[in-house]
């Protein structure tokens, strides 16, 4: 069979790391971070320095979720959009997949 679980391109996705990826400079605030497209979703790998409160919110207005400052994330992406919070400037790098 030729099909391939989700779940199996996640993990893939994440055991592939951080390259290729779009290093991404986040401000202190709202980031909001734009699907290309074709994306079905992403990890985000914060900085392993990072020492700033991390957030993932759908749009600007949720309270959000608090991620591991200096941990990765996955987001699968309905919309063309979502938002990083950081109470300090930090980098991340987000790897965009697609299922297929």
């Amino acid at each position: 069979m030729a099909h391939t679980s989700k779940v199996y391109r996640l993990i893939e996705a994440l055991h592939q790391g951080p390259r290729p990826s779009e290093h991404t400079v986040l401000a202190n605030g709202n980031n909001t971070i734009t699907k290309p497209t074709g994306a079905d979703g992403a990890i985000v790998f914060m900085d392993p320095a990072n020492t700033a409160v991390v957030l993932l919110k759908s749009v600007n207005a949720d309270q959000g979720i608090i991620q591991d400052k200096t941990g990765a994330f996955a987001i699968t992406c309905g919309g063309a959009s979502f938002v990083i919070n950081v109470d300090a400037n930090t980098v991340a790098a987000v790897r965009w997949f697609r299922f297929q």
